[in-house]
């Protein structure tokens, strides 16, 4: 059998909205599951929210969490979030503490519920939109990068959820600078990418001001560079998978055996006993050993000239030979990239976005330009 394959059919809740996403290949993904015994039901928020009573999550063995309800938008930094339900807050910490499912975070899932602190010990951590305070601390907000090429590097190769990957594999998909708790959970996959604010945008330029890709008067201390991790709460084991933005993603063969990997542990007895014993205090946690290094500060691929391939233009990175960038609908974000006299435009991955930025990388004097 293989390490994805269940002994019985599993049946997932997928849950999903507050946050635009490619549906159609992202139910293709679900749907491959299939010949791994692993089967699924869609519903949306804020409907979910009602699966989430023990009572009603009952004919589902695993909940997993593409959704990001709570954010809030259109708002101004320090005005308030929306608080969620209280019957929400009863129900998923009360099915938690039953311990008889198992529960898959999804990429921006972590930015739900702001107002609510207790969601971010849920996860693991916390992705902010705006300013504001976590774990008592005036926190900045997070900062994100699209369509970043970095290596995957598996830092816990023994664990279910790491079974049948590779020691390391490529992966194109945003990545975030956030606070995580990483003293608090079991470290399974890291990126080699450096996770400074100077390789990040600030979201509530975006979302304030309506400003992409600005770092104006934004600053944010380094972060981890955990991907995914596995932890419990209460009674109930929990995987957090940060990438899921875009199909290279749910094409990769390999991200798709770590979220299979993923549904079929948090819904397994061992994964169950694994939760009880960790909230029982219990010293059980395999720890990560392997060192990721950087060194994405360097030209990738030795080519700071346009490529221009003249096949798929609007697919391909101008500078690398990565795909751009490619966003909702299958629609690549544009960009115009200058050198003094001659202007390339074209869609940018989010390796060469963020270097041509760079002042303090030579890249044969092309930059993105700001006309």
């Amino acid at each position: 059998m293989s390490a994805t394959a269940t002994s019985k059919p599993l049946d997932i809740l997928l849950v999903t909205k507050g946050h635009p996403f490619q549906r159609e290949p992202f139910f293709q993904m679900f749907d491959s599951f299939a010949s791994r015994g692993l089967n699924w039901t869609h519903v949306e928020q804020p409907a979910a929210q009602l699966f989430y009573q023990p009572g009603n999550a009952q004919p589902y063995d695993v909940i997993v969490d593409y959704s990001m309800p709570g954010v809030g938008f259109g708002r101004k930094a320090g005005d308030p979030a929306p608080a969620p339900p209280e019957a929400f807050k009863r129900g998923i910490v009360d099915l938690m503490e039953q311990g008889t499912h198992g529960f898959v975070f999804m990429h921006h899932n972590l930015c739900s519920w702001p107002a609510w602190d207790e969601y971010a010990e849920i996860l693991g951590g916390r992705f902010l939109f705006y300013p504001a305070t976590l774990r008592g601390k005036d926190t900045p907000d997070s900062g994100y990068l699209l369509g970043v090429n970095s290596t995957y590097t598996v830092v816990t190769p023994g664990h279910p959820v790491t079974r049948d990957l590779p020691p390391s594999f490529e992966l194109q998909d945003e990545l975030y600078l956030a606070p995580y708790f990483e003293d608090d959970v079991v470290p399974l996959i890291r990126s080699d990418f450096e996770f400074t604010e100077d390789n990040f945008f600030s979201p509530y330029q975006v979302v304030g001001f309506g400003k992409m890709y600005s770092r104006d008067g934004w600053h944010h201390p380094p972060s981890s560079n955990m991907v995914c991790w596995a932890k419990n709460y209460k009674n109930s084991p929990v995987v957090y998978i940060q990438a899921g933005d875009v199909p290279t993603s749910y094409n990769n063969p390999h991200y798709r055996t770590l979220l299979a990997n993923a549904i079929a542990w948090v819904a397994s007895d061992e994964a169950k006993a694994w939760a009880r014993a960790r909230n029982r205090g219990e010293k059980v946690d395999p720890r990560a050993t392997v060192e990721v290094t950087t060194n994405h500060q360097r030209w990738p691929y030795g080519r700071p000239t346009p490529a221009r391939n003249a096949n798929t233009p609007e697919h391909t990175c101008l500078f690398c030979d990565h795909d751009g960038v490619e966003r909702y609908g299958g629609v690549m974000d544009q960009h115009t990239v200058s050198n003094g006299s001659e202007d390339v435009r074209g869609p940018l991955c989010g390796n060469c976005h963020v270097l041509l930025l760079n002042e303090k990388v030579d890249t044969g004097g092309w930059r993105i330009s700001r006309a």
